[in-house]
């Protein structure tokens, strides 16, 4: 049964997937699941995963058990704007990452690392 609850969860499910860059195939292999419809299931609400099976899949997508629960303090407090550039950032290329960080690091900064 849909909740208000499973349905946070779900959508935070599938946030971090599409954020990893996963399909729901992808998930289904990697976990070992029967078929797509357990996957899509935990992201529409209408099934949530057990305690240890959100916790194999926060490690997964490489997001904390808050994150998926909802309760991430680390993107409590900041702008929408904020909160769409951290989406952006996760979902972006090895490479690029490494770009935005060159450019988002301060003068000072980069001469200290320069210099280690």
């Amino acid at each position: 049964m849909k909740t208000e609850k499973s349905i946070l969860i779900g959508k935070n499910l599938r946030k971090a997937r599409e954020c990893k860059g996963l399909t729901q195939l992808e998930v289904m292999k990697l976990r070992g699941y029967e078929s797509t419809s357990t996957v899509s299931s935990h992201e529409s609400g209408e099934r949530t995963p057990k305690a240890i099976e959100l916790y194999e899949l926060s490690k997964l997508y490489e997001v904390s058990m808050d994150f998926l629960h909802g309760d991430d303090v680390r993107e409590k407090g900041l702008t929408d704007e904020e909160k769409q550039l951290l989406e952006n950032f996760r979902k972006a290329s090895n490479k690029d990452k490494e770009v935005a960080k060159a450019i988002l690091t301060p003068e000072e900064e980069k001469v200290l690392s320069f210099s280690s």
